[in-house]
C-alpha cells in the first residue's frame, strides 16, 4: 500500500512539474518571439562586413538664425558625407535620413564662417561619420529692411494695331517688401505676373499676384492685385497752323503782338480727324495779372463734346506777346 501511495505522488508531482514548465515556455511567446528576433538581428548585423558610403546631395538644416537678421546670397544647400558602418546598414542610406546642422546662433551681421555638424539622432546606431564635404560653410547676415515700391503691370502679346494701352490702375497700388538690407534697397518696384493683352478690343479687369524680382525678398501685402486696364484707338498727332488768338479782357487800347499760333493736339485718330480748326478756341486773360506783364501763355479751349483722351501736345509759340 505504501509502495503505491509512493509511485501514485511521484506522478502527481511529475505532471506538475511538467504542466509548471509548459505554461512558464508558452507564457508572453510573442515577447519572447520579438525579443529573440532583436538578438537574431543583432547578431546578424555585429558579423556583417564594414562598408564606407558616400551620400551626395546631403540638405543643411539652417537653425537658430538670429532675431532680425537674415542670409544674403547664394550659399550651398547640401553637403556629401562619407560613413562607416554595418554592410546592410550603410548601403540602404539615402542623403534625407541624414541631418547636417549650420549653427547660427549668435552669429553677428557680416561675412561668417559656420562649422557643419551632424544630428547624433539621426545616425543609426553601429554607423561612423567619418567626414562632412564641405567641414563649413561661408554666407553672409543681413539685417531685414522692409520697403514700400509701387506694382507695375507686365503686359506680354500684342493688342492689334489700331488699339493701344491708354493707362493702368492697380489696388492696392503699391505693396511693402522685406528681406535682406541690400537686396530691398535696390528694388524700385515690383512686377505682376504676366498679362495677356492679345484678343483684347476695349478696356478689361483682371486679378493678378505679385511677382517677387529676387528670390531673397517676400511681399507682406496680402494679395491680389485688383488691375483696371484702359485700351482705347491708337493716338496720333494733328497740326493745326495760324490758329487766331483770342484776348478774352481786351482793355481799350490793349494790341496783340503774337496774333496767331500753331497747335498740336494727341489723342483718338477718328477723334482728332474729326475735328476742324474752328472747333479750337487759342485764348488768353490778363485780368489776373499785373500791368507790367506783357507775356502770356495760351489755353486751348476744346469742343464740349470732345473726346475725353485728346490733349494739347504743344503750342507754337507757346507764349504770346501783348502791349497794353
Amino acid at each position: 500500500m505504501r509502495l503505491r501511495l509512493s509511485s501514485w505522488w511521484r506522478r502527481l508531482r511529475h505532471r506538475r512539474l511538467h504542466q509548471k514548465f509548459k505554461h512558464s515556455l508558452f507564457e508572453n511567446l510573442g515577447l519572447k518571439l520579438l525579443a529573440l528576433l532583436i538578438a537574431l538581428i543583432l547578431f546578424v548585423v555585429s558579423r556583417q562586413p564594414m562598408r564606407e558610403v558616400l551620400l551626395v546631395g546631403v540638405p543643411i538644416e539652417f537653425r537658430d538664425r538670429p532675431a532680425g537678421l537674415e542670409i544674403s546670397g547664394e550659399v550651398a544647400q547640401s553637403v556629401s558625407v562619407r560613413l562607416r558602418g554595418p554592410q546592410d546598414v550603410v548601403r540602404n542610406m539615402t542623403a534625407n535620413q541624414i541631418a547636417i546642422i549650420a549653427d547660427l546662433s549668435n552669429k553677428e551681421p557680416g561675412e561668417r564662417v559656420v562649422q557643419l555638424k551632424t544630428a547624433p539622432a539621426t545616425i543609426p546606431e553601429n554607423v561612423r561619420v567619418l567626414r562632412i564635404d564641405p567641414a563649413s560653410i561661408k554666407l553672409r547676415l543681413e539685417p531685414i529692411a522692409h520697403k514700400e515700391v509701387p506694382v507695375e503691370p507686365k503686359f506680354i502679346g500684342e493688342l492689334p494695331p489700331e488699339y493701344e494701352v491708354y493707362s493702368f490702375s492697380a489696388v492696392p497700388a503699391s505693396v511693402v517688401i522685406e528681406g535682406p538690407q541690400s537686396h530691398v534697397a535696390r528694388i524700385t518696384q515690383v512686377s505682376t505676373e504676366s498679362i495677356q493683352l492679345e484678343g483684347h478690343l476695349s478696356s478689361f479687369k483682371t486679378t493678378v499676384e505679385v511677382d517677387p524680382p529676387d528670390r531673397f525678398v517676400r511681399v507682406t501685402t496680402p494679395g491680389p492685385i485688383n488691375l483696371s486696364i484702359e485700351i482705347g484707338e491708337r493716338r496720333s498727332e494733328r497740326q493745326f497752323s495760324r490758329l487766331p488768338v483770342k484776348w478774352v479782357d481786351r482793355p481799350p487800347r490793349g494790341r496783340l503782338l503774337t496774333s496767331t499760333v500753331d497747335v498740336c493736339l494727341y489723342g483718338p485718330r477718328s477723334a482728332i480727324e474729326a475735328l476742324t480748326a474752328s472747333d479750337l478756341k487759342v485764348e488768353i486773360s490778363t485780368a489776373t495779372l499785373s500791368e507790367a506783364t506783357n507775356i502770356i501763355t495760351p489755353s486751348v479751349r476744346l469742343p464740349e463734346n470732345a473726346h475725353p483722351r485728346i490733349e494739347v501736345k504743344r503750342i507754337v509759340p507757346n507764349q504770346v506777346k501783348v502791349k497794353r
